[in-house]
Order: C-alpha cells, then structure tokens, then sequence
C-alpha cells in the first residue's frame, strides 16, 4: 500500500493529503511519511469535504479501505468541482489510514474547504436536577447550541426553550418526573448562543435518587433538517391552495379509493354537493348517460396512470339545461411511481359549448331557410360519393332553380321574397326521406342529395315529387305568388364520380328543363361539357 501512496502523489503533484484514524477522524500527519509538497487535510474528517448526496458513496470506499487495505470514491466536493478520493491503510507501517483527494479544482478551493469549521454534531445529552436546572452538557452540546458549559449549567433548562414552546416542555418535563425510568420525547426549539434558534427532539428520562430526588438524564437530536423540510412542504402545500382557489376551474384530489383529500371551492360551485367525500359522490348529479365516460377516464388513472379528458353534462339544481363540464383526469404517484391518486379538474364550458354550436350551425346552414349552405351540402355530396363502394346504390342530385323569382323581389318586395324562399325549403324537406340533404347554393337555387338511389329513374321519380310539392301558391303580403321552378337531375353509381362533376351534370339537366318551361324535371346521367349559353 505504501508504494501505492508513493505512486499517487507521484502522479498527481496537486492532491491533498490527510491521515485518519481507525474511526476516520484525522490525526497527524506521520513523522515517517515524506509528502513533499502536498497539501495537508488536517482538520477534517475526509467525508465532511464531500457533498451530501455523495457522501454514502464515500463511506463505501474507506469500509472497503478497512478491510481490503484501499477504496476509492468518485465524488463531488463541497466547492462542486469533481474528485476523486483514495483510502489507503497505511496503519501497520505509518499508525494511520492515508486519505489522498484528487481534485479538478484548484490548491486554494481544498485548502478553503480544509479551514472550514467541522460539521456540528446531531446528538448531545444533559443532565438536569427534577427541578430543570442543568447540572451537566457534553462536548457535542456546546458545539451544538453554541454555549459554553460554565454559562449554561446552573441555569434553569427552561431558559433555553422558545417562548412558544414552553407549555410543552412543562407537560413534558412533568410527564417525566411522574414516570421514573420511562422516556418522554417532545420536540421544541431551543436557543442557540448567536441568537437563532434549532429545533431538537428531546428526550427525557428520570434517575430517581434514594431520596426522591432524582436526575434527568436528557438527550437531544437536532432535527432541524427534518422540520425545514416539513415547514418548506407546509409551504408549498399553503401555496397550492391558494394557487386553486384562484384557479377558474374546479379542482378536486383523491386517493387510490376515490377518497376526496382536497377541493377547491369553485369545484362546489360548479357540481354542488360540498359534504361528499367520494369522487363517486361529489359528481353524483352526472348525466346518466355521461357517467360510464366519466368513471372509465378515472379507472385508467387509478389503475394505470393514464390521464384523461371527458366531456359530461351535470345536472344543476334551479337550471333547467344540464351544465356541460370539461373534466381532466391527471393521475398521481408516490416516489415509488406507484399511483396514489389523481388530480380532477372540472371547468364550466356550457357558454363555450352553446357558442360552438352556434358557430357550427352558422358554418353549417343557410340562416334564412335552415337548409345547409354551399360550401356544407357540397362537403356532404363529397363525403357521400367518396364512401360509396362499386355495387352499391348510386348517388342522385337535383338542381331546383326557382322560375321568375326576380319579379317577385320586384313586385312585392325583398321580405315577400325571402318568405317565398323559406317556403321552398320547407315543402323540398318535406318531400324527402331521412338521410336525404336540402342545401342553398345561390340566391334562389337549391340543391337535394340523395345519398342511395338504385337506379335513373328512381332519381327522376324523386324529382317528380319535389316538382309536385313545389307547385301551389304562396301567400304574401299584398296577394299571392305562383311557384315553379326548374329541376335538373344527374344520377351516377361511378365510384369516380366526383361532387363538382355530379352538380354540373344536374345544373345541365336544369336549364334544358328551364328552356321547356313547364317545370318538368330534366335527367342527365352522362357528364357534359358546359353550356355555351344559358338562358336567364
């Protein structure tokens, strides 16, 4: 081992060297060991040079020191530069354990970090008489609260203790003196002698004396990692409430049993019942039918951490429509990346439901005559050629162009006109089957769809009956009017037959029946080229 020792200094000119004992604690430097000019780790325990999370990782290799003669450990420093540490035992040539640091960091950070005060113990025990007056601290009290002995002992412990946790250092103490030899634990905080304060979990245990009398025997662990995180989790968790009480969306927190840990109170607001303590029973007024969607998105992020996202509508006490309620299922895990619940987020959308509808509805249909608009009963013709397959049923269309609908404007105004034309689309859907379409493509021209007609003239008894339904008069202001329109059919089972080509062929077959003027309808099932004239 010591030409190993030898070998590493050699190699790295810049490590620092500290000898240890059998406990790790340093010791000086060995006499017989020649270090040259390495830099010497006196007042330091190797492990205290290494960052917290590596520290295991350190204790690993001098354990493995002890007992095979050498460890080493990759760590990260105090100063965050990268080392690594070797552990030689040297103990049976030199009386000591060598501890050789390797670091990428420069002489001065080691050197810093070699000065700094040792780490201050967790554990320190006092002796006090049955009336609290201390009689006695160790070494690790002194440097654990900062006192010296001779300006605590003789003082009454309760001094130390932070007002507000007098009461149950009292309740404490008194618990202890009326059960001699059992212990009695509470936690408080106690002052240390800058000024600050330490929390401590202490234990109390009575000695009592032949006469009565007796002594505490007391120990102390400083906790005071344990409660920071706990105050800075309490934080966090005051800070998340108060984030979803300003949220707009209902927020709701449950356990793996669909108990409610949390609410918000918009979530009240939005569903009601703010008794539940179920998920089941919070979103109890779902809509019968909405519930299986609803209770299937929590099943996946209860039982397979899958997150979800569900429309349902909720009944509502005084409302006569259901609310519709966007529901966002998040599953959550422990640190085992087991789930241990899920977060619900409801948010209110029936304004943006009832908006969408509308907005659907004016992209959809012609708002004079409730027939779908252009671009719609185009869209619906595509889709319904391009779903049928070679042997089905073909695909008929009928262009209706309404006759002399321009001296009607002229003759009894504007609003006569647009009466005549909801009249028109109210007797076209009256004359056809459900799945059949009416749409608007112009000012006064229709077009109907009908998505399975076996054969022409099929189509072109379809045609009649529209004709017949349009014929008749239409009462208006002033008198009446006269319909009749123009009707063109077009009928095709090409399974390549496109919706602009079908609506030509049927706009064709219209003005050759306009040109007959007897409102007759018209059929062409072959494609045509365009009309050179078209008569008005």
């Amino acid at each position: 081992m010591e030409r190993t020792f030898e070998r590493l200094l050699a190699r790295y000119p810049g490590a620092a060297v500290g000898a240890r004992d059998g406990n790790g604690l340093s010791v000086p430097m060995p006499a017989s060991l020649d270090i040259g000019a390495h830099p010497v780790l006196a007042a330091r325990a190797g492990v205290d040079l290494v960052a917290p999370q590596d520290r295991p990782r350190a204790v690993e290799a001098w354990t493995r020191a002890l007992r095979q003669g050498a460890g080493r450990a990759d760590v990260t420093l105090l100063n965050g530069h990268c080392a690594a540490i070797h552990y030689l035992d040297l103990r049976g040539s030199h009386g000591a354990l060598m501890a050789v640091v390797v670091s990428d960091g420069d002489l001065a950070d080691l050197e810093e970090l070699a000065e700094r005060p040792a780490t201050p113990p967790k554990v320190c025990t006092m002796r006090r008489d049955n009336h609290g007056q201390i009689l006695a601290i160790d070494d690790n009290g002194v440097r654990m609260l900062g006192w010296p002995a001779g300006e605590v002992v003789g003082r009454s412990s309760l001094d130390l203790v932070h007002p507000d946790d007098q009461a149950r250092a009292i309740d404490n103490w008194l618990s202890a003196l009326q059960s001699p030899g059992l212990p009695h634990r509470w936690r408080g905080r106690y002052a240390r002698r800058d000024g600050t304060w330490t929390w401590l979990e202490i234990t109390n245990t009575l000695a009592a004396g032949p006469g009565g009398d007796g002594v505490v025997h007391t120990e102390m662990l400083d906790v005071s990692d344990e409660m920071a995180a706990l105050d800075e989790l309490r934080r966090r968790e005051r800070l998340l409430r108060r984030l979803t009480e300003a949220l707009p969306s209902g927020v709701l927190q449950i356990d793996r049993d669909r108990r409610i840990l949390h609410r918000n109170d918009r979530l009240v607001e939005i569903v009601g019942h703010p008794e539940a303590t179920t998920l089941d029973a919070q979103l109890a007024d779902v809509v019968l039918e909405d519930r299986a969607v609803l209770f299937r998105a929590a099943g996946r992020a209860l039982d397979a951490a899958q997150d979800s996202d569900v429309e349902v509508r909720i009944h509502v006490a005084g409302v006569a429509r259901p609310r519709v309620c966007s529901v966002a299922m998040r599953a959550l895990a422990d640190d085992g990346e087991q789930v241990s619940g899920a977060i619900v987020c409801v948010s209110d959308v029936t304004e943006a439901t009832v908006l969408r509808a509308e907005l659907e509805l004016r992209a959809t249909f012609d708002p004079l005559t409730a027939c779908h608009n252009r671009a719609s009963i185009m869209s619906l013709l595509g889709a319904t050629l391009s779903r049928r397959r070679s042997g089905e049923h073909g695909v008929a269309v009928v262009f209706v162009d309404l006759d002399r609908f321009k001296a009607v404007n002229d003759a009894h105004g504007h609003a006569a006109g647009d009466h005549v034309l909801s009249v028109v689309a109210d007797r076209l859907r009256g004359a056809i089957r459900e799945g059949d379409a009416v749409g608007r493509i112009g000012g006064d021209e229709f077009l109907v769809v009908y998505p399975a007609i076996p054969s022409p003239s099929v189509a072109l008894d379809a045609a009649g009956r529209l004709a017949q339904r349009l014929g008749g008069s239409v009462p208006v202001e002033g008198g009446a009017v006269q319909l009749q329109a123009s009707l063109g059919v077009s009928w095709s089972a090409d399974p390549a037959m496109d919706a602009d080509s079908l609506v030509a062929i049927a706009d064709a077959a219209m003005y050759d029946s306009k040109r007959d003027g007897t409102g007759r309808p018209v059929l062409l099932t072959a494609p045509v080229e365009r009309l050179a004239t078209r008569p008005d």
